[in-house]
């Protein structure tokens, strides 16, 4: 699983999780924050626009929940934790591990 932060996203980093596996596509950037500098050879793709990357974007910011949801140990795990180490330890080892590795978007 990729898990960069997704706050500082370029145009190359969306494209490289949205298209990055697709067959017979290869493309480049001189500047992955201009779009313009976008080079894009593929057989089957069309080259993406502005708007496909905008809601690329926008469903690859979406997922760090359900990330953090899948990573989090189940709620009694949890509450077992926190009754024996407590609620600043459950915090420290449990839940900011995974919140740092998927940040919330701003």
């Amino acid at each position: 699983p990729h898990t960069m932060d997704i706050r500082k996203m370029t145009y190359l980093e969306i494209i490289q999780i949205t298209f990055g596996n697709h067959p017979n596509t290869t493309f480049s950037m001189t500047d992955p924050t201009d779009l313009s500098t976008l080079t894009w050879a593929s057989e089957d793709l069309d080259k993406p626009t502005q708007e496909i990357l905008d809601e690329a974007e926008t469903r690859i910011r979406s997922q760090y929940a359900l990330r953090r949801t899948r990573e989090y140990p189940t709620m009694e795990e949890q509450l077992d934790y926190i009754y024996h180490n407590g609620v600043e330890s459950w915090k420290t080892n449990m839940i900011t591990p995974i919140k740092t590795k998927y940040p919330k978007p701003e």
